[in-house]
């Protein structure tokens, strides 16, 4: 989830509609906003007009943080940060009785934390969230039927049970609210609007796009989750991008492959280039040979280095599982070199690259299979290379037996996935590779669901003692959420 959470928040934090003095949504305006969405502008587009208008210093910062967030354009932070700030403060000169002012408010405070947190200036982060929620409340207090309110609270709302759900761990009251009052409000909002408007169409957005961010999505939870349609992806590209994550997250992956093919085959790739890459990398786990296009397509049009070092590690894997070593190792000396990005994936990308020297053509294929969710042809590609066995070195031992369980898991095998999973948790090497702290966690996981919770406690236990040169964090409060659930 930390890959795309930079990108997603962007298109949360704006509403509005009709008018009210210094702050004017006439058709212009809601053009602006629609095409804004539509990622059509490199630039704000030159608007003409006697009167001032907070609507378009709202429009203007919303347009500075899309750019900054979801187009491959080189951008700086400081320099979006700036700009947002400068309309925040032309905003706060302007008539501040009218529901408006708050709301426009609202939003842009909304980006000014985010874009602090990123800068890891976490005190004017916090600060801006609250002036964020101070505006909502203002707005909620004094223009209870003005009907944009219900977008922010639902944001507001969303953020809050994670924090209660993650930092407080009351799950099991963040889990009532996705059941039954998300979907309500969210419904609710969506009924003030026509559904051919640009407000309906935010509000649907961004109820998908909180649900990705704070929600529990995942194959077991399929009942309780709002999916989109492939007609919903049809939109236009956020909409597409929101329904590859949540497939995704579903594993539902022929399902987001045909997704992904619609979106390039409407344009939505040439505005929203991460689509190449997630077109190319779901090629790629299903074995097509024009995943090589739109992984190159990708890195010919990424003008900054977000995701750039991932999509040549996907890239040399193709290589790799091809037999061409040598454009396989061009690409991996590229990755040594590259900056170190606050790109999640980019750093998953360079730690694979450390560890290249251990990599086998093979099991790389059996990961990209894995990825791809064909398990049973994972299980065979592993399986071939039994005989092979006794001529590894201690970690690729351990990577077979991590990613032989992984598959025998998921493929609904657990008695076969348990005595390798306890192969790699015993290894010993858990100071340089991931593999045995979350072998302990899946352990867990299995036993938990066959109710032997002592048992379960007890992987829960080890997963927590074993160190991780990556991913440590995560699994860590995972294991320890697990545990005391079953405490």
């Amino acid at each position: 989830m930390r890959n795309n959470f930079n990108i997603i928040l962007f298109c949360l934090f704006a509403l509005v509609s009709e008018s009210n003095a210094q702050f004017k949504y006439s058709d212009t305006e809601k053009s602006i906003h629609n095409t804004i969405l539509e990622l059509k502008y490199n630039s704000f587009p030159n608007y003409t007009s006697t009167h001032v208008n907070g609507v378009i210093y709202w429009l203007e910062a919303y347009h500075s943080f899309v750019n900054f967030k979801i187009t491959s354009q080189s951008i700086l932070l400081d320099s979006v940060l700036a700009k947002i700030e400068t309309q925040k403060i032309k905003i706060e000169k302007l008539e501040s009785d009218n529901p408006y002012y708050h709301y426009c408010l609202t939003d842009i405070n909304l980006m000014i934390c985010y874009l602090c947190y990123e800068n890891g200036n976490i005190l004017k982060s916090i600060n801006a969230y609250w002036n964020a929620k101070k505006h909502n409340n203002t707005n909620e207090e004094k223009y209870p039927e003005f009907s944009l309110n219900q977008k922010h609270t639902l944001i507001f709302n969303a953020t809050d049970e994670w924090v209660n759900s993650n930092v407080f761990g009351k799950k099991s009251e963040s889990n009532e609210f996705w059941k039954s009052e998300f979907q309500g409000s969210l419904n609710e909002a969506k009924s003030k609007f026509e559904e051919s408007s640009v407000n309906y169409r935010e509000i649907e957005l961004a109820g998908y796009l909180l649900e990705i961010l704070f929600g529990d999505i995942s194959p077991e939870t399929l009942q309780q989750v709002s999916v989109p349609s492939p007609d919903f992806a049809k939109k236009g590209p956020l909409e597409a991008f929101a329904t590859v994550l949540i497939y995704n997250k579903l594993e539902q992956y022929q399902k987001n492959l045909q997704i992904l093919a619609n979106s390039d085959s409407m344009g939505f790739n040439q505005k929203c280039n991460v689509l190449n890459l997630w077109y190319g990398i779901a090629l790629l786990n299903n074995r097509y040979s024009t995943s090589i296009n739109y992984l190159q397509l990708f890195l010919k049009n990424q003008e900054n280095n977000n995701q750039v070092t991932y999509a040549r590690l996907k890239l040399s894997w193709y290589f790799l599982v091809t037999n061409q070593s040598r454009p396989a190792d061009s690409l991996l000396a590229l990755i040594q070199i590259l900056p170190k990005t606050k790109v999640w994936a980019d750093q998953q990308a360079k730690y694979e690259a450390v560890h290249a020297v251990y990599w086998l053509p093979e099991i790389i294929q059996s990961r990209l299979l894995f990825d791809g969710g064909d398990y049973l042809n994972s299980i065979d590609v592993l399986l071939s290379l039994k005989k092979s066995i006794h001529t590894f070195n201690q970690p690729q031992k351990l990577e077979y037996a991590y990613r032989l369980a992984r598959a025998y898991h998921k493929a609904g095998k657990p008695s076969k996935a348990i005595p390798f999973y306890q192969m790699a948790m015993n290894s010993n090497l858990d100071y340089e590779f991931y593999y045995p702290a979350y072998s302990a966690f899946y352990l867990g996981e299995l036993f938990k669901k066959s109710n032997e919770s002592s048992i379960a406690i007890k992987y829960y236990n080890k997963c927590l003692q074993l160190d991780s040169p990556i991913y440590k964090a995560e699994i860590h409060r995972k294991a320890k959420t697990e545990k005391e659930n079953l405490e």
